[in-house]
C-alpha cells in the first residue's frame, strides 16, 4: 500500500497518506499489545497495526472481508473475532477521540445555524448538522456476539453495520475547528463511535 499513488491511497481508504499516519499514531497508544511470540508460531508473523487500520478503514468504506482477509493475508476466522482485527481496531478508534458536538452550546448552535441558513438562501432555518449515512455489509453475526442477530438484518438484502455521519457547513468543521462527527451505530460490540478529528490534517470524518 505503500507504493499507491495518492489519489488511488485516497480513494481506497478515503483518507490521504499524511492523514493515514496521523490516525495511526493517533490509535496506536489504544492498541493492547498482542502476544507476538503466539502469533510468529500460529501465523509466521503478527497482524501489524497499519495493516489493521488499513483492514479496516477498506471494510468501512464497502470491501468484501473475504477479499480483505485474501489481500491482507489475515484468517477470515480472525476478522470479526472480538480479539481479532476489526472490533480492537474500531476500539482503539473511539478511545482515540471524542465528541466534538456543543450539544449545550446555544451560542455555537447558533453560529452552526446561520451557516446553514446562509448556504441554502434562507430555505434552512434552525439546521445545525446535516446527517447521512450507510450500511456496510457484513456478513450474518453469531449469536454468541450480539443479542439481537436479526437487528443487522438490511433493508437492501444481507446483513450490515449502519454508520451515520454528520456535517456543518464549513470546510474545516465546527465554529471551535471541530470537524464533522461520525457514528457506527448497532456496533457489534455495543460501541457509540462517535468521535472528533479536529487534528487530523485534512478534516476527514474518522469512522
Amino acid at each position: 500500500m505503500d507504493l499507491l499513488e495518492p489519489a488511488l491511497f485516497k480513494r481506497m481508504f478515503h483518507v490521504d497518506k499524511e492523514t493515514f499516519s496521523e490516525l495511526l499514531d493517533r490509535i496506536a497508544p489504544f492498541m493492547q499489545q498482542k502476544n507476538l511470540t503466539k502469533a510468529r508460531n500460529s501465523s509466521g508473523s503478527p497482524i501489524v497495526l497499519k495493516a489493521r487500520l488499513a483492514v479496516t478503514l477498506r471494510w468501512l468504506a464497502g470491501a468484501s472481508y473475504l477479499d480483505l482477509c485474501f489481500a491482507f493475508g489475515i484468517a477470515p476466522s480472525t476478522f470479526y473475532h472480538p480479539a481479532g482485527v476489526l472490533w480492537p481496531t474500531l476500539e482503539a478508534i473511539d478511545a482515540a477521540f471524542t465528541i466534538g458536538f456543543a450539544f449545550d452550546d446555544i451560542e455555537r448552535l447558533e453560529t452552526l445555524s446561520k451557516g446553514f441558513y446562509d448556504h441554502s438562501g434562507g430555505v434552512l432555518d434552525g439546521c445545525v448538522l446535516a446527517l447521512d449515512g450507510l450500511g456496510v455489509s457484513t456478513r450474518q453475526p453469531y449469536k454468541w456476539e450480539v443479542q439481537f442477530p436479526k437487528d443487522y438484518c438490511f433493508r437492501k438484502g444481507g446483513f450490515a453495520i449502519i454508520v451515520l455521519a454528520g456535517c456543518t457547513t464549513s470546510p474545516t468543521g465546527l465554529p471551535d475547528g471541530n470537524p464533522a462527527m461520525s457514528s457506527a451505530s448497532s456496533s457489534r460490540r455495543s460501541s457509540s463511535s462517535v468521535c472528533e478529528a479536529s487534528s487530523l490534517s485534512d478534516g476527514s470524518l474518522v469512522y
